[in-house]
Formats: structure tokens, C-alpha cells, sequence
């Protein structure tokens, strides 16, 4: 009895799908990533964009890069016990996920990663369901 597993991730949430033979579980899990704060317009000192910026702009990084890390670990936690998994995604978490699952697993279990845009629910489960029908029987 295989367990396969397609992840739908962005920055914002992963929509898991696990088949086992011919059931299904479906789950979410939300990442507690910040959107980059936007500068507003108006009292702009005229070099407003050199080094001064750099600083926030920095520990900006560093503090988001360690939420996503917790964010990935907490998806990898979650697809632990899958056989066979399928990335997919619109931008560059489906990769950052996939560096992750390979720096702390010793086998690879990530069979494919797909750049898709955003998809409904009954979207996700025909794709990873025809997806892992031709891949692995």
C-alpha cells in the first residue's frame, strides 16, 4: 500500500493531497510568512533609497528566510510517512521545499516538481490522482 502525495505550496499555505489507494486525505497548513513591508510615499528623504535601507531590509531577510525554514519543516513533518511526492507551485517555494525535503532526508522521494499557477480543490486532486496513475502503478 503506496501512499502518494502531491504539495501545492506558496509562501502562503501548502494544500496537501495523500491517495492511498483509492482514498484520499486532503489538509492545509498556513505559514506565518509576512508580506515585505511596502514603503509609502510622501516623506521620502531624497536619498531615500541608498545604503540607509539596507539595514531593515536585511533583518527582514534573515527573520523571514527562519520562517519559511520552520514553514518547510512543518510540510516536510507532514508528508513524512508519503512514498512518492509531487511539488507543485506558482513561484519559488515548490524549489525552496524540494532543497529542503533533500538536505534532511537521506532517499528522495520527490518524483517531479511542476510550476502551475493557482487551482481549485477538484483541480489539485485530478491532477496529483492522473499524475501518480501514469507514474507509479
Amino acid at each position: 500500500m503506496k501512499k502518494n502525495t502531491g504539495i501545492w505550496i506558496d509562501h502562503s499555505q501548502a494544500i496537501i493531497v495523500s491517495i492511498v489507494d483509492d482514498s484520499e486525505e486532503i489538509f492545509t497548513i498556513g505559514s506565518k510568512v509576512e508580506k515585505h513591508p511596502g514603503f509609502t510615499g510622501g516623506n521620502r528623504k531624497p536619498a531615500g533609497y541608498g545604503p540607509s535601507y539596507s539595514a531593515s531590509e536585511s533583518k527582514y531577510g534573515h527573520k523571514q528566510h527562519g520562517v519559511l525554514h520552520q514553514y518547510y519543516q512543518e510540510v516536510i513533518g507532514a508528508v513524512k510517512d508519503a512514498d512518492h511526492i509531487l511539488i507543485m507551485g506558482p513561484g519559488e517555494a515548490k524549489v525552496e521545499l524540494e532543497k529542503e525535503i533533500k538536505k534532511t532526508e537521506k532517499r528522495d522521494r520527490v518524483l517531479f516538481v511542476e510550476t502551475v499557477d493557482k487551482m481549485t480543490l477538484p483541480q489539485l486532486k485530478a491532477r496529483v490522482k492522473k499524475f501518480f496513475n501514469v507514474q507509479v502503478a
